[in-house]
């Protein structure tokens, strides 16, 4: 996918461009259905599957990651773009903002992989494990997800993740909000109950902002 300079950091741009050029909703061999189509169980279900495939040896990340993903867009609608008036507009499942947003849109014409539930949840999983990622988080960032994710519990990767990776506004209501999520997919997926989940938050790492 190719889209010009102008397109770089301007509102939805690169998502209106994509979309023009009729690259939202295609699917890699119609593994992931044709776009946001069904219930929002049906797509809840999809990015759940997503989710599987690529951390498919450890459900507590898999309940940490669908938490989160949840705190982000409630509906999973991979095509979900921000509503709020703002100059980097979320889109997706993780509401990739700003220069992330368009590093997504460069990783998808250097793979060749279509805009779906598998691919975003793939490109999260890149950014935390890859050398060379199409877009740096940290590699202080990407040391402590890993971490957690290999040896945590449901509340240490929602926590994680809510802090190192989507690092939101407040991050105690977040982590507590995400946390009560996860433990949700938590028992959906029949992870033993892990008792009350801390509500205590991190202290921030940098000057991140989320997603950026």
């Amino acid at each position: 996918m190719e889209f010009p300079p102008e397109f770089q950091y301007n509102l939805g741009s690169p998502i209106e461009y994509a979309n023009r050029q009729g690259l939202l909703g295609k699917t890699a061999g119609g593994l992931m259905g044709a776009g946001p189509t069904g219930d929002k169980a049906e797509r809840t279900e999809r990015v759940l599957g997503a989710v599987q495939r690529h951390f498919p040896d450890n459900p507590n990340a898999q309940a940490a990651i669908m938490g989160n993903i949840k705190g982000e867009n409630h509906r999973f609608n991979y095509q979900e773009i921000e509503g709020e008036d703002v100059a980097t507009k979320g889109y997706g499942l993780f509401q990739f903002t700003g220069p992330q947003r368009d590093a997504y849109f460069r990783y998808l014409n250097a793979t060749g992989l279509q805009d779906n539930e598998d691919t975003q949840v793939g490109y999260f999983k890149s950014l935390i494990y890859s050398k060379n990622p199409e877009h740096e988080i940290g590699p202080v960032n990407q040391d402590r997800i890993r971490e957690q994710i290999n040896t945590g519990s449901v509340q240490d990767i929602s926590d994680v993740i809510t802090h190192r990776y989507e690092n939101p506004r407040n991050l105690a209501e977040a982590q507590a909000t995400r946390g009560g999520y996860s433990q949700g997919f938590s028992e959906q997926l029949g992870l033993p109950s892990p008792g009350k989940m801390s509500q205590t938050p991190r202290k921030p790492f940098g000057a991140m902002t989320k997603n950026q």
